[in-house]
């Protein structure tokens, strides 16, 4: 009688039912083969078999071999690998399931093939792994930088308390971060602005509204004696005159 249990990792046989038995519904009832050698059986899911059996006929046309790993994610979580192998592992797993059907035992000179093909499924599978970690930093990497994410942090309403407003001297190059609706102190010609410093520092100031407009749109360094200095909007850098 074979036992039941289920192993860490285990190599898949054939769906089995023992004397009499009724599957639980969902389920299905599978010989299987641990590292040692050792023959269980193991329920699982019917959608995971019927997943494995579409697997199997898509190779049968194929002249490659393939066998069914069973490996353990943790967390009683199984998922199904498919690994190729060779004809001396074939010939293995045919004499296995003729012992297994006749005798319930894998007799010592084959218990070392399951393991083997056990082995190249936990192989795979941290291949797998690996494979989509990289694949997670590469997509990090290439994610474009957003350097006033934490702008959106402070409140509109907040932003005259949260920032200093007047400094007596600014380290250049400044930034221009955002410009502000004008109030009624606002000086003709002039927009107030919310500019990043050299220091880090975070200003509101009124800046000449002509040339940073000049700017924008066309995306060119400015130099203005009665701004004093060259502002930056769209990634142009800004440099004191």
């Amino acid at each position: 009688m074979f036992k039941r249990n289920k192993a860490n990792h285990s190599l898949l046989l054939m769906p089995v039912k023992l004397g009499n038995e009724r599957w639980p519904k969902n389920k299905v009832r599978i010989l299987s083969c641990d590292t040692d050698g050792n023959l269980f059986t193991q329920l699982m899911g019917r959608s995971t078999y019927r997943r494995i059996k579409e697997t199997v006929e898509q190779t049968e046309d194929s002249p490659a071999q393939y066998a069914t790993v069973y490996l353990d994610k943790g967390e009683d979580k199984y998922t199904p690998f498919y690994v190729e192998i060779g004809v001396n592992e074939v010939y293995a797993l045919e004499r296995i399931m003729e012992h297994a059907l006749r005798s319930a035992i894998v007799p010592d000179v084959l218990k070392s093939y399951p393991r083997e093909i056990i082995k190249l499924g936990e192989t795979k599978y941290r291949e797998m792994l690996s494979e989509k970690s990289a694949r997670a930093t590469s997509e990090t990497l290439m994610a474009p930088s957003k350097p006033l994410q934490r702008l959106p942090y402070y409140r509109e309403k907040d932003i005259e308390v949260s920032v200093p407003i007047y400094k007596s001297e600014y380290s250049f190059p400044l930034i221009v971060l955002r410009l502000l609706p004008a109030i009624e102190s606002t000086p003709p010609g002039q927009r107030p602005s919310l500019v990043l410093d050299n220091d880090g520092d975070i200003v509101l100031t009124n800046l000449f509204l002509q040339p940073i407009t000049r700017a924008i749109k066309t995306k060119i360094r400015l130099k203005t004696p009665a701004a004093r200095a060259s502002f930056c909007m769209a990634g142009l850098l800004c440099k004191k005159n």
